[in-house]
């Protein structure tokens, strides 16, 4: 049997970029994540993110979405 000879790490962290478009409300979409990985054993792990983001949007066609909807008093 062939053992690995680097040690198994047992804590995992990264960060990443998101960014996309929402064709619901026709906006783009980005921000940011950080996840963290928990392996006790190598074939099992425990999860856990973070994830934070903003959505632009059009607000031109307020009107169209909500025809009731009167501005901000």
């Amino acid at each position: 049997m062939q053992t690995d000879p680097s040690p198994q790490q047992k804590h995992y962290l990264d960060l990443g970029a998101l960014a996309g478009y929402n064709p619901n409300t026709k906006g783009i979409v980005y921000g940011g994540g950080l996840n963290y990985e928990y392996r006790p054993v190598k074939q099992w792990g425990l999860t856990a993110g973070f994830n934070y983001d903003f959505t632009k949007t059009d607000q031109s066609g307020i009107r169209k979405l909500n025809p009731g909807y009167s501005g901000p008093e």
